[in-house]
């Protein structure tokens, strides 16, 4: 066989395990193979004429090395669209899947990371139930019976008292469709909305509450307006919940700098309250969404990395805390970790980072119009139609966000996490002079990528390894 009938496939991840012990993970086509460091070296230096015939046709049987006449994109076209969902496919058919209501932009909070323009002109304010009718009527329009309706409430905060009729008439037309309701609410006026959430409780599949920390940590971050502290209400709040009789509670800590030596202290009080183990506990960074001057930008990044690294830290020291705890660095690195060492398995290849981009999702914004997430509506990013007072969809608009995808990246065509990324959220990681950039047009979504942090998942790696070994022992000890 000639040597040169193969190359190393461009999709593949490098990590050491141990002493002679390496991994190779080709994230396209979800294999992996471990190898000693003789062949992990002439892989990653994609020599593959010194690689003998014989192992050449088991790496190729493995995908670890492709065709030599087949070029990166072509192949991974083809992985992409033969290995991802049938709806992950680029198409013209306008079928929107999932909706957003920001219910309202006004907030009862003043949290010290916001992402949301406190300047806000022509978005403050909310929704009403005139909008609300014309918002089913696009979904009823642009939706379709072969997949389930679900609806999010966020806002601002969707859960205001002054909403409630909004609220009300949302959960009526979600339940009359059959549909789903996830609310995103900073917990402090659930009491209000108790009787609605009884009454529709079996089509509320999650409420999701914020809790910062333990009560003095989170007073700091997450205070009323007027700076009195929150922290005692949304307990309050969420035991109330448990009183009625709901439980799909999920709970996010928001991590920076300021409370990252909080995370252990607010684990504690989680098991002292008894909801470790029976709520969804969610533990994730915080982003800027082009809120960061350019000055603070690089110290706000590589503050980030430490961060990220410490809560890798203190899990492994802690993996038993990974049974009732997702850790998430809103990257997307996280997950590959979680599904490559600790499930076992290699995330799908994809076309879309998320459903926004994709093109299959709409945000009703109080503004009239319809945008791909809530992110790309509070700066009035990229609309791809409008439900009030008329109905458009923004053709044109909505091609060009479907254009964003993996095989139009071309900055990333050398990133070999590439298949799986996406090229992340375009909005996530910018700086406020690049998101300023964006917003006036003076480059496009293509230019704009939130990296997956191919250095934290080659490093932590290891990391993550051991933690596989970690809890296998835990298990054989509890059996």
């Amino acid at each position: 066989m000639d040597k040169t009938t193969y190359r190393v496939n461009p999709y593949l991840l490098f990590t050491k395990l141990q002493d002679n012990m390496y991994l190779v993970v080709n994230v396209l086509d979800k294999t992996c193979i471990k190898c000693d460091k003789e062949l992990f070296d002439v892989l990653r230096n994609r020599d593959v004429s010194k690689i003998p015939e014989d192992i050449q046709r088991v790496l190729y049987e493995n995908k670890i090395l492709i065709p030599k006449n087949i070029g990166d994109i072509e192949y991974l076209e083809s992985k992409i669209y033969r290995n991802s969902n049938n709806n992950n496919k680029i198409t013209n058919n306008v079928i929107l899947t999932k909706f957003e209501f920001i219910v309202t932009w006004q907030c009862n909070f003043s949290c010290s990371y916001c992402f949301e323009n406190k300047d806000k002109t022509s978005l403050w304010g909310g929704l009403t139930t005139k909008h609300v009718d014309k918002a089913f009527e696009f979904i009823d329009q642009y939706s379709t019976h072969n997949f389930p309706l679900h609806i999010g409430l966020m806002g601002g905060e969707p859960l205001l008292p002054s909403y409630k009729q909004v609220v009300s008439k949302i959960f009526k037309n979600v339940q009359e469709r059959n549909g789903k309701i996830t609310i995103i609410t900073n917990g402090s006026t659930i009491d209000k909305y108790l009787d609605l959430i009884s009454k529709y409780n079996d089509y509320i599949e999650r409420i999701q509450v914020t809790l910062d920390g333990t009560r003095d940590v989170h007073d700091k971050r997450r205070p009323f307006k007027g700076g009195i502290g929150s922290f005692d209400k949304i307990v309050s709040n969420i035991d109330s919940l448990l009183r009625i009789g709901f439980k799909k509670v999920r709970i996010v800590m928001n991590v920076d700098h300021e409370n990252l030596d909080d995370v252990p202290n607010f684990i504690q009080f989680l098991e002292q309250k008894g909801w470790l183990g029976n709520f969804n506990i969610l533990i994730t960074t915080v982003e800027s969404y082009g809120n960061i001057r350019a000055e603070k930008f690089n110290h706000y990044k590589t503050s980030r990395e430490r961060i990220i690294k410490k809560l890798f830290e203190y899990f492994y020291e802690h993996p038993e805390l990974l049974r009732y705890i997702h850790v998430d660095d809103n990257r997307g690195s996280m997950r590959v970790l979680y599904s490559l060492i600790i499930e076992g398995k290699i995330p799908n290849p994809t076309l879309y980072h998320c459903a926004g981009i994709a093109g299959i999702g709409g945000s009703f914004s109080p503004d009239g119009k319809v945008y791909p997430c809530a992110a790309f509506a509070e700066g009035q990013l990229y609309p791809i139609g409008e439900y009030y007072p008329k109905q458009k969809l923004y053709a044109k608009q909505l091609s060009a966000l479907r254009k964003r995808n993996t095989l139009n990246l071309r900055k990333c065509y050398s990133c070999n996490l590439l298949p799986i990324c996406a090229g992340g959220c375009p909005i996530m990681g910018l700086s406020y002079e690049e998101y300023q950039r964006l917003k006036i047009g003076k480059c496009n979504l293509l230019e704009c990528t939130t990296c997956l942090g191919k250095e934290i998942i080659l490093e932590e790696g290891v990391l993550y390894y051991n933690f596989k070994q970690k809890l296998k022992e835990e298990r054989r000890i509890q059996e």
